[in-house]
């Protein structure tokens, strides 16, 4: 978690300087975020408390379908890899 936060922390440090677009501060950090929200969804329309512990999150899912770690490592980092360059390449283009 504390990691969660340093991130966080400096995206909106450097977006606040005017280093990077707020927007794109977004997109780096796209795949958590949505990871966040799917999973407090999913608790949220089964009844269970969005607290709660669980193994709803998206490695969890992709271990469950059979990836091994480093697989489900393998596209964590390509689907984030894929929506920062998306986020960049949009600033770049305005």
């Amino acid at each position: 978690m504390i990691l969660g936060f340093v991130i966080a922390w400096l995206l909106i440090d450097l977006s606040e300087a005017g280093a990077i677009e707020p927007v794109t501060a977004l997109y780096l950090i796209a795949l958590p975020l949505m990871d966040a929200a799917a999973v407090l969804l999913r608790r949220r329309f089964s009844g269970r408390a969005v607290t709660a512990a669980g193994r709803d999150h998206f490695h969890h899912l992709l271990r469950n379908r059979g990836f091994s770690v480093s697989g489900t490592v393998a596209i964590i980092h390509t689907l984030a890899l894929l929506m920062a360059a998306v986020g960049i390449g949009l600033e770049m283009l305005r």
